[in-house]
């Protein structure tokens, strides 16, 4: 946060290769109280035109990313969690500049991730497979340039769109769905899960939080369902 005139004034203004690294996205730092929390990074930085904005999922994604973007002209942010040990199931790695990953299929309900969080998505995803529900997962590592042609086209084929994140609802993932959406005149609901409230002093870890959040894999489970049981009212 403190450093963001610089960033704005100096890379950006004057399109510099300067590469920013933030490390401990969303909760990941969680036992360490609010002020390390981040919360805000995508919504600040992707409002600057002529930065690069890429949020990996897991450490071998990562190191896609960076092969694939390290050399690339202007600035970028780099979002980067803090548990090096995490996996998202279904992604291997696979990287792409402003496209997104499918982590599994389904035919039911669309739901986007960002970040490590995908990996509470899939586990949600296969848990709304036992109770009749067939949920796609696309994972949005590109944020800017933003993933739009295949978002849309992943939208257009459902009739309820979940957005998560650990990040504030204004200015992250969900709103840029919400952009794209509205832009193309698309059909579907959105429901947006990520962060809503104020963050208060209250700490833990990354799960509990999470599970405050409506992010845990229970948590999402419970929210689509109750959201795809309106849509099919």
């Amino acid at each position: 946060m403190r450093p963001y005139e610089f960033i704005r004034n100096g890379p950006i203004q004057h399109q510099l290769p300067v590469r920013i690294v933030g490390v401990g996205s969303g909760f990941d730092y969680g036992l360490n109280g609010l002020s390390h929390y981040g919360l805000e990074d995508i919504a600040v930085l992707r409002a600057q035109p002529g930065i690069g904005v890429i949020a990996p999922a897991d450490h071998r994604q990562t190191r896609t990313a960076l092969e694939a973007s390290w050399n690339l002209p202007g600035p970028i942010y780099y979002r980067l969690g803090k548990a090096e040990r995490t996996e998202v199931p279904g992604l291997d790695g696979r990287f792409e500049i402003g496209r997104v990953q499918q982590l599994r299929e389904g035919h039911d309900v669309l739901m986007v991730a960002l970040g490590s969080v995908a990996a509470e998505v899939v586990g949600a995803a296969g848990d709304l497979a036992h109770q009749g529900v067939s949920a796609s997962v696309l994972l949005v590592s590109s944020v800017a340039p933003p993933p739009a042609d295949d978002l849309v086209r992943a939208m257009q084929r459902f009739p309820l769109v979940v957005t998560v994140e650990a990040h504030y609802v204004t200015g992250g993932l969900g709103s840029l769905v919400a952009e794209i959406l509205a832009e193309r005149a698309l059909g579907c609901r959105l429901v947006r899960c990520g962060v809503r409230e104020r963050v208060d002093g209250q700490c833990g870890s990354r799960a509990h939080l999470h599970e405050r959040h409506g992010l845990s894999r229970a948590s999402l489970a419970a929210t689509v369902q109750r959201e795809w049981g309106q849509v099919v009212r």
